[in-house]
């Protein structure tokens, strides 16, 4: 409290913590907490941090919480191919599609690979 922020990496560490714990949503509240702080700040998560809450979200089959992270990720530009990769997975493993999830990949300028085209043709078939 006495302390001024931003406490970017104080989140992130926290947020690894509950991510360790598998508190998706306690995790998630760290992230918003770090986004909401950003007021000019070029601050992203480290891809490490990146990697662990979308496996986490993959293996507990949570697409929500997966599709909110990537929302705070877009705002602080660090969605890109590994990110959007995690997400389908995490949908393939919660076996739910997304049929937007194509053309909302194009339009953030992701080029579609051989590897994301496999896993669209299980999330957003044509």
């Amino acid at each position: 409290k006495r302390s001024s922020g931003p406490f970017f990496i104080a989140r992130e560490m926290l947020m690894m913590y509950y991510l360790k714990n598998r508190s998706i949503r306690l995790a998630l509240q760290c992230m918003e907490a770090a986004i909401s702080e950003l007021d000019g700040s070029e601050w992203q998560p480290k891809s490490d941090s990146i990697c662990k809450f979308l496996t986490v979200c993959e293996e507990e089959k949570d697409v929500d919480s997966a599709e909110e992270f990537c929302k705070y990720l877009k705002k602080v530009n660090c969605l890109n191919h590994r990110g959007y990769k995690s997400l389908l997975q995490t949908y393939v493993a919660a076996a739910k599609t997304a049929p937007y999830m194509r053309t909302r990949i194009e339009g953030d300028g992701i080029e579609i690979c051989s590897e994301l085209e496999n896993l669209l043709q299980n999330v957003s078939p044509e």
